[in-house]
Order: C-alpha cells, then structure tokens, then sequence
C-alpha cells in the first residue's frame, strides 16, 4: 500500500473523524518521528505546513499529525484507528 493511500480513523475527543497518512517521518517543530493526515472534514489544525515548514499539502483545517505510537490496527475494520490524547 502506498503511503497516499493509508486510510485511517482518528479519534479525537468523542469524535471519530477519517482521512489519508500524507507524511511519516521526523519533523522540525517538535523531536522523535510524526504521521501527518489529511482528514476528510474539516477538523484539523492545519494544512500541512506547521512553523512554515511543509510537510504535505491539504485544505485549510485538514491537517493533523499524530505520533506513530498512537497508531493501532483494528481488527473489526479495514482502517487504523490513532487514538488523540
């Protein structure tokens, strides 16, 4: 599977929300590896580009990164759910 097409369910809050990895990997605003996701609805925090660096490109308030950490793959579903905390 390509990395664009890694879909995954996000939960943040009492939200569960859906989108796309677009990035993996070290970033400069904060240490240690991140996934950055394009999400399908407008529920993010930015648009990919964090501290004017650019890590992926998406629509306004689609944006979201998450460590790799929270990632668990769910065996009722096609999808990975992140768990936000």
């Amino acid at each position: 599977m390509r990395l664009s097409q890694s879909c995954v369910r996000l939960n943040v809050g009492m939200l569960q929300v859906r989108g796309t990895v677009r990035f993996v990997g070290a970033t400069q605003f904060y240490s240690g590896a991140w996934v950055g996701v394009e999400l399908d609805d407008k529920l993010g925090k930015n648009n990919g580009t964090v501290k004017g660096h650019s890590y992926f490109q998406c629509a306004p308030q689609h944006g979201l990164f998450v460590r790799p950490s929270e990632v668990q793959l769910r065996s009722d579903t096609a999808y990975v759910a992140v768990q936000i905390l």
